[in-house]
């Protein structure tokens, strides 16, 4: 790693790939180097990691501004925050420690709720995004299928200010509460035909990634209660038409407990689970019907 984090650069201005080199040189760290091209990419107005390839050898930009930003990195920030975005499913978010950072999976769970849609007869469901966060999850189906009415909620109002300045700059339009899970849409007498839920499910006796502890809001990542899915799906009811669709990501290894508690919240309700990329149950739908 470069203990000096006020590392010098030679007098000219160096193009992009004199200052990977320079990096590349001191570290020895696949992950961090490849963070630290999306922060070349950052600075450099690049979009993509072909375009970077393309502009290597042009002057680099905003130098000074980098290095603060590569110190900030070395010191263990994760880069998203750092640059205040996140790409997801092919669009750009802004995101700071007010919210997760979108992860891949989350990207597979959205892929098969916008599949299902797509079967779907009556394309103008009413979609409700419960622990928005960012909003990427009901913001990602809202801008590709336009014609749903989307809700999106959270308990915390930082982070429901962040999905709706995601919403302003992708132009979508969305109803936006604050409160707990079902709450405010049962406060409001809403009925919704499908719930998104990233739900904090972290326990508090698992290890996590000091980053992650560190920078990303603990009331998103940890799960409060033993019973908090059980109250989830119990109020489910409450909210639904005649047939309900609900989304769940959960941590690996839960498979088994989100099952039995899916089976005697909801004993009528159909389940299937669905793996990830790698292999790993992560996330499950669930039908349920009067």
């Amino acid at each position: 790693m470069i203990k000096n984090k006020k590392w010098k650069m030679k007098k000219h201005i160096p193009t992009i790939k004199d200052v990977l080199l320079e990096i590349e040189h001191h570290l020895n760290d696949k992950e961090t180097i490849l963070k630290t091209k999306i922060l070349l990419m950052h600075s450099n107005d690049i979009n993509n990691f072909g375009e970077l390839d393309l502009k290597i050898n042009q002057k680099m930009q905003g130098l000074e501004q980098f290095r603060v930003n590569f110190a900030r990195l070395l010191n263990g920030e994760p880069v998203q925050y750092i640059i205040s975005e996140a790409t997801f499913f092919g669009n750009k978010f802004y995101v700071d420690e007010r919210v997760l950072i979108p992860r891949p999976e989350t990207e597979e769970l959205t892929e098969t709720i916008i599949n299902d849609i797509e079967k779907e007869q009556n394309q103008q469901l009413t979609i409700l995004d419960v622990g928005t966060g960012s909003g990427v999850i009901g913001l990602t189906i809202k801008k590709i299928k336009p014609q749903i009415n989307l809700i999106c909620t959270d308990i915390s109002k930082d982070a429901l200010d962040v999905a709706m300045l995601n919403a302003d700059n992708l132009g979508i339009k969305a109803q936006f509460y604050q409160g707990d899970r079902l709450v405010p849409i049962i406060t409001n007498k809403l009925k919704v035909d499908i719930i998104a839920f990233n739900m904090p499910y972290i326990k508090k006796n698992e290890s996590v990634a000091k980053d992650v502890i560190t920078y990303e809001p603990n009331q998103a990542l940890f799960l409060p209660t033993e019973d908090f899915l059980k109250q989830f799906l119990k109020d489910v009811p409450l909210v639904k038409k005649d047939k309900i669709t609900i989304y769940l990501e959960f941590g690996e290894n839960q498979k088994e407990e989100i099952g039995k508690t899916i089976h005697d919240t909801i004993k009528t309700a159909k389940t299937t689970f669905f793996k990830d990329m790698q292999g790993k149950d992560r996330y499950v739908r669930i039908v349920y019907e009067d």
